[in-house]
């Protein structure tokens, strides 16, 4: 095992915040490991930023909160450019509940033709809405 220089040891001091352990590993010819294990011998930590990344502006939540009924989790995730999962979980902080969303388009349209197979009615004739939905699958049940 290659001993660390007194050069490679200041340069993980002085980069431990502004790099990651990969990145200065890169820079040292070093296997990432290498460097983790000699920093915590040095007694060496990263400093823990309390910082949400994740953390949406005030527009970004007003957007959510008006298109929340409008527009499926990967709409609003598309136009914030966010992953689909981080406008749920923004979704549940703001008090938005799950049962208010609509399906998405294709899966209505999947839900609508499926209905429609089991049916005398064309897929035009099936409502959109939710409930509207709900209710005539019911009904569809009780005529079955």
């Amino acid at each position: 095992m290659k001993l660390f220089t007194q050069t490679e040891i200041q340069f993980i001091k002085d980069h431990l915040e502004d790099m990651t352990f990969n990145e200065i590993a890169q820079a040292l010819g070093r296997d990432k490991c290498t460097v983790e294990i000699k920093a915590k011998k040095l007694g060496l930590k990263k400093k823990r930023i309390n910082r949400n990344v994740n953390q949406y502006s005030p527009e970004e939540d007003q957007f959510v909160k008006d298109n929340y009924n409008k527009l499926t989790y990967a709409e609003i995730a598309t136009h914030l450019k966010r992953p689909k999962d981080s406008v749920r979980k923004c979704a549940k902080r703001l008090g938005l509940k799950d049962n208010k969303k609509p399906w998405s388009h294709p899966t209505l349209k999947m839900i609508k033709q499926n209905m429609a197979l089991r049916s005398n009615l064309k897929p035009q004739d099936i409502p959109d809405q939710l409930a509207e939905l709900k209710k005539l699958q019911i009904e569809l049940k009780n005529s079955l």
